[in-house]
């Protein structure tokens, strides 16, 4: 099927073509899982590679497409500079952490925090593939205090909703983890500044916010998150999310195109899942 596979990859180097993928992944390589078992390395950006799991949601973009999320990825490409400091929380397989690590040289410093096991284990590959020494993977959740959490692992086909909160593509394993706060995590890492943050996290970010705000209002990163009616379906848990970030001092923005901040039109906030937050 690795044939298969790459025959699709050719295919969707047709720009025409990549508006069917969605409705193919859906009708095709999901049901059926096409594409089950198969791992492979592929090019990841101008340099880099990825190992990747055909059978699972995010690998499967990067495979065909080079890429996933190309306006989160471009606007950090475009933000981050030599030497700068990038926290990726909810880091992943990588795609986030490699990328910045490209961008901020030996002399930056990417510290990623994954807290699931399977996924930690192939980030970890990643980082090794690319011989990066500029990353420093934590395999802890993030929270609002030290403790231990029961993550409810997401299925293999979207290994990226695993959760503290139960979801709909639960596999059924539960994992205990470490869970750590960043304002009591982050003084052993001696940084003498944070330029941006990502956090995806699924649901999970209020809480992770709570054991930040010291780091926030020390270093006034940029915060790029992921606020998403499908994983917080109640307005009145994204709003704590909003007015967090009001309290501390910052403005949410979106992303138009790649790489440029608009600011948000009225009442259209929930069109929108991926959120820039600017100290003002």
């Amino acid at each position: 099927m690795i044939t298969v596979a790459r025959l699709f990859k050719l295919l969707f180097k047709l720009k025409f073509t990549r508006k069917y993928y969605f409705g193919l992944y859906k009708r095709l390589f999901r049901p059926t899982n096409l594409f089950g078992g198969i791992a492979t390395i592929c090019r990841y950006g101008d340099h880099q590679r990825m190992k990747v799991d055909l059978d699972e949601w995010i690998q499967q973009n990067v495979f065909l497409f080079g890429i996933y999320d190309a306006a989160g990825i471009g606007f950090i490409r475009s933000f981050l500079k030599k030497g700068d400091a990038f926290l990726d929380i909810g880091a992943n397989v990588g795609c986030y952490t490699l990328a910045a690590s490209d961008i901020i040289g030996e002399k930056g410093r990417v510290i990623a925090f994954e807290a699931v096991k399977k996924v930690a284990d192939r980030l970890e590959e990643n980082v090794r593939l690319n011989n990066l020494d500029n990353i420093t993977i934590v395999r802890k959740a993030v929270y609002e205090k030290e403790t231990l959490l029961n993550f409810h692992v997401a299925a293999q086909q979207n290994l990226g909703m695993s959760s503290i909160l139960h979801h709909d593509t639960e596999s059924g394993i539960t994992e205990e983890v470490p869970a750590i706060d960043l304002d009591h995590f982050l003084p052993g890492f001696e940084l003498p500044a944070i330029h941006l943050v990502k956090m995806d996290i699924e649901g999970a970010e209020i809480f992770a916010l709570r054991g930040m705000k010291e780091t926030l209002t020390r270093y006034k990163p940029h915060v790029l998150i992921e606020v998403s009616p499908q994983v917080l379906p109640q307005a009145s848990d994204r709003q704590k999310i909003f007015d967090f970030f009001n309290d501390l001092g910052y403005k949410p923005s979106v992303l138009s195109g790649n790489t440029t901040l608009t600011d948000i039109p009225e009442g259209k906030r929930d069109r929108y899942t991926n959120f820039v937050f600017v100290p003002v």
